[in-house]
């Protein structure tokens, strides 16, 4: 398409050509990710095009904006397909953001910010601005057009209607990435635009009661949009504890439909890795965030008993469920929830050991923790591949288990451990496999009495994955449920 080699002809004339050229191609291999178009193929025509005339795509943003939606998606796609295989993002975001600001400004001045007056196309432009989000947000901290951005977005967002899920879902996804991309100053500006709109607070709140209802069954609200919703309240308690920002509305949450979900909510991995994420996050805070305004109907309808009262607002019952679920889903084989429960794991553990260690101590030494920690050191599958159990196994030794971990059990732990080459691990496992070793290191004597043969080998071990680990970045892959794309983020981040 020697056209576009031509600026004043591409500037006329470009979104006609552009019109007409994808009313009769197949753009479908934009769309999967995984596949590189064929070099003689439309598609990879259209690439190069692009990288000769980067103005193409602000005509591909104006379809997106303006065209039906069928020719406005296939734009959409073109410009997804070319900003995930772009060498140069930042030049490309440079390029868009303002463009994408105009069409939000423009939409708000006509609309009056009320979603539901505009178009269907908004939703494409959200869609696209969470991608441009998602990929420079470890690049670069944001800006002041980044600002006006999140300021339209958040806009929007408060007065969409909860079944807006179109809408929502690309917002919801702008919000958690400017959270989780942004330090110092910039993150507490985001959280305070964030917190100070009281109708998106209000949406949120909505969105996880009406999730839950027994009138309103969760096919109508998308796994992905609840998951969003959880992310970000979560984050949004995180980030306000660390910027003490002004809580202008609370949230309210009710913690025995949050269990009831845990418990019975089985068929979605990523949504019930998204609700435990953000009940580590709330144990961390001891459930004194003061934007959660949290009731326990379980604890509240009768006198308490010394162990419930001192676990408030949990139960017994409760912390007994979760511990008993948290072990479950550590043997479950999807990383994101082995992830997600473990962290979980570890919060409640912490608070139990502040709250009461009795019940710390009776919780750790059931019999079916026994059973699982003798089942997977004895599987067939190599339980050091595991980073969930090997963190859970730290805390067992942390906290002098002695009727779950056997002596026995720690040397054919190191047998295997010795046979093990340090590079066929993940960083995560890497990680919990050091932080098990030390453990242990600690632990000789106290615990087990270790051979000074087994202790060679534990500060062998050590050593070699701590040079690993050393050697490598201190980041992670993190992959966001309710986007097919990953971020890299600091570790501990999620």
């Amino acid at each position: 398409m020697f056209f576009f080699h031509y600026p004043e002809l591409t500037d006329k004339f470009g979104h006609f050509v552009l019109k007409c050229w994808f009313a009769h191609v197949d753009i479908s291999c934009f769309e999967d990710e995984n596949l590189v178009p064929n070099l003689q193929s439309d598609a990879n025509c259209m690439m190069n095009i692009i990288q000769g005339n980067p103005n193409v795509l602000l005509i591909l943003l104006d379809m997106v904006h303006i065209e039906e939606m069928e020719l406005a998606y296939k734009a959409l796609v073109t410009l997804k397909f070319f900003l995930r295989s772009s060498s140069n993002i930042v030049l490309t975001s440079d390029l868009l953001r303002p463009l994408l600001l105009q069409i939000l400004q423009k939409f708000t001045i006509e609309n009056n910010a009320q979603p539901s007056k505009g178009n269907k196309n908004l939703s494409l432009v959200l869609d696209l601005l969470s991608l441009i989000q998602i990929k420079i947000g470890h690049l670069e901290e944001m800006g002041s057009i980044d600002f006006k951005l999140l300021y339209h977005v958040n806009n929007l967002a408060g007065k969409c209607k909860a079944l807006s899920t179109e809408l929502l879902q690309p917002a919801l996804n702008i919000f958690y990435c400017s959270l989780k991309q942004t330090s110092g100053y910039n993150r507490n500006r985001v959280v305070s635009m964030l917190l100070s709109n009281s109708s998106l607070m209000e949406l949120l709140e909505k969105i996880l009661e009406l999730s839950w209802s027994e009138q309103c069954t969760l096919e109508r609200f998308p796994d992905d949009l609840v998951s969003s919703v959880w992310l970000l309240i979560g984050s949004l308690v995180q980030s306000q504890t660390n910027c003490k920002s002004e809580v202008h509305r609370t949230i309210s949450l009710k913690l025995n439909k949050v269990f009831h979900f845990i418990s019975f909510k089985k068929d979605s991995l990523t949504l019930q890795g998204c609700i435990l994420h953000f009940l580590k996050i709330v144990l961390r805070n001891k459930f004194t965030s003061p934007l959660l305004t949290i009731t326990n109907p379980n604890t509240r309808n009768h006198p308490l008993q010394d162990q419930d009262a001192s676990l408030y607002p949990l139960s017994y019952k409760q912390v007994l469920l979760l511990f008993i679920h948290l072990q479950n889903f550590l043997v479950q084989g999807d990383d994101f929830l082995v992830y997600a429960a473990t962290g979980c794991l570890e919060a409640m553990v912490e608070y139990l050991h502040i709250k009461d260690q009795v019940t710390l101590c009776h919780v750790m030494s059931q019999p079916w923790s026994r059973f699982l920690f003798f089942t997977m050191v004895n599987s067939t599958h190599n339980c050091l591949f595991n980073s969930g159990f090997l963190r859970l196994s730290a805390l067992f030794l942390k906290y002098h288990c002695k009727n779950i971990v056997f002596e026995a059990d720690m040397k054919r732990f190191l047998q295997m451990a010795a046979e093990l080459k340090s590079e066929e691990l993940s960083s995560n496992t890497a990680e919990a496999l050091i932080l098990f070793l030390k453990q242990l290191d600690l632990q000789n004597g106290k615990v087990f009495n270790m051979g000074q043969k087994d202790m060679e080998i534990i500060h062998t071990l050590l050593k070699n994955l701590q040079n690993r680990t050393s050697s490598q970045p201190d980041s992670k892959q993190i992959v966001y449920p309710f986007i097919v794309c990953t971020l890299t983020c600091q570790m501990g981040d999620f």
